[in-house]
């Protein structure tokens, strides 16, 4: 199999070098945990490294050795050994033999976002996606709640918020994939998608909407949690936001209020009217204005331009949208409640 004859090749030929690289930073058997403890400490590690790099810089498998190296120091965060290393000329293309995964992913995947932009800064595909999986560096971002600042940081140098992947998966699908059918995960991920335009240049497949309708209806009728039907609400005005018109809701199987026993039967039954009534009249035009302002101020900060506009504080929190999605009361017990027997 190919990759172990990846593998074989970083054992047998420039594991040592790595080796040698991951002990000076103090990351290898016995050493410590960094890079040092204060700006001395780490000077004096960098001027280590640079030493071994010059020492070793005539072997046959260096730019190997360096490549593996970097990928190392990717995944534990060392920004200032992973510059030395890009400037002896690391890959940042070099793939792990055995995940195939790359340095910007590793670094997405341990949630280390100073080298997500160090890593980006000197030129790493910020779209490039794994063999295996196929995921983007944006996707990886998206699975956990605790990479939330890796996403942000993918965003701000200019992922493309609507890639999908081989499934036909957008990010946004992969935060809302991510909930365990009992908790809604990943809240802050799904809210700062779609602030960033998801859906605005996206057409076909699964609409956003109707997925997050079905799913909020699904969890309620399944668990009863009263407090997801409102963050439901503000996810979705938050989602039309940039595209004002909904897609009809599917018909699904609702509780009837003097039939069942279910607590939020007519909760459901009437957001499931709100969005019928939001598909089958035309957008407000007051919604359909603030789409435009804020399609018109996207080569530009969303919230630096709107605040630079005439306009009184009321409609500037209305433009901004994401507001009305701050924590409300009862938003942080998304845990079922189940009845007491």
């Amino acid at each position: 199999m190919p990759f172990l004859h990846g593998f074989r090749r970083i054992v047998y030929e420039y594991q040592p070098l790595v080796d040698a690289i991951m002990c000076v930073l103090g990351q290898g058997e016995g050493g410590g945990g960094g890079q040092g403890d204060g700006d001395g400490e780490e000077d004096r590690v960098s001027v280590s490294l640079v030493e071994l790099l010059d020492r070793e810089s005539q072997s046959d498998v260096f730019h190997e050795g360096i490549s593996y190296a970097l990928f190392k120091v990717a995944g534990g965060g060392l920004v200032s050994a992973a510059q030395i290393l890009l400037r002896y000329g690391a890959s940042l293309n070099f793939e792990d033999p055995v995940s195939y995964y790359n340095p910007l992913h590793i670094a997405v995947l341990q949630n280390r976002a100073d080298m997500v932009k160090l890593l980006v800064g000197h030129g790493a595909d910020v779209e490039k996606r794994d063999r295996i999986h196929e995921s983007s560096p944006l996707d990886l971002a998206t699975e956990e709640a605790e990479r939330l600042p890796c996403l942000q940081a993918l965003l701000d140098l200019g992922a493309d918020v609507n890639a999908r992947d081989k499934y036909g998966k957008t990010p946004l699908l992969h935060a809302l994939s991510s909930s365990d059918g009992l908790t809604v995960l990943n809240t802050d991920s799904i809210r700062l998608l779609l602030q960033r335009g998801t859906l605005h240049r996206g057409g076909g497949g699964l609409n956003i909407y109707i997925h997050i309708y079905i799913y909020v209806c699904m969890t309620l009728i399944c668990i009863r949690a009263a407090a997801l039907l409102a963050r439901a609400e503000a996810l979705l005005d938050l989602a039309g936001v940039s595209r004002p018109g909904l897609c009809a809701p599917p018909r699904l199987d609702l509780p009837e209020p003097a039939q069942d026993s279910h607590p939020y039967a007519q909760a459901l039954r009437d957001f499931h009217g709100r969005v019928a009534a939001c598909r089958a009249a035309p957008p407000a035009l007051q919604c359909l204005c603030r789409a435009l302002i804020r399609s018109c101020l996207e080569s530009r900060s969303l919230e630096d331009g709107v605040q630079a506009l005439p306009l009184p504080d009321r409609l500037k929190d209305f433009v901004l949208a994401g507001r009305s999605c701050l924590p409300k009361p009862g938003w942080d017990c998304f845990k079922p409640q189940h009845s007491r027997r």
